[in-house]
């Protein structure tokens, strides 16, 4: 995925969602988990991070290199969260909708509870469970 392809290819997108990432992974023959990384990397969604919580063990996060720096997420899953129904409930779905969802059910920062996000989460075959967050520009900038 050479940048010079790949940053025209994401520019199309105005938010980073799973129908973003499906098409950029499809067009480049790509996993969704090294698209997604690639699309965060490419600071293309300055507002954006990426959370991978696994059934044991600490989440990794990829954020926007713009991003600050502030914002670290939460170890532990937010039970309102999608991603906690997704790794511990019995839904069957294994991709979530956009949806909106109080900073501070990932964050753990004081100022948290003062944003909103927009989170949407899919389920690799490993069982982890990957969630796209989509932060307000006040709150990333």
């Amino acid at each position: 995925m050479p940048w010079y392809l790949f940053k025209p290819a994401v520019r199309l997108h105005k938010r980073l969602d799973i129908n973003a990432l499906r098409a950029v992974a499809a067009l480049f023959s790509a996993s969704l988990t090294a698209t997604l990384i690639r699309m965060i990397d490419s600071d293309q969604f300055p507002c954006s991070m990426v959370v991978t919580h696994r059934a044991s063990g600490k989440p990794w996060v990829t954020r926007a290199p713009s991003m600050q720096r502030r914002w670290f997420a939460r170890e532990d899953l937010d039970p309102d969260s999608f991603a906690f129904t997704m790794m511990y409930g019995n839904d069957p779905r294994t991709e979530g909708f956009p949806r909106k969802i109080g900073a501070d059910a990932w964050f753990d920062h004081h100022s948290a509870a003062e944003f909103e996000i927009t989170e949407q989460s899919f389920k690799l075959p490993t069982g982890d469970v990957v969630t796209i967050l989509n932060l307000p520009e006040r709150m990333a900038g």
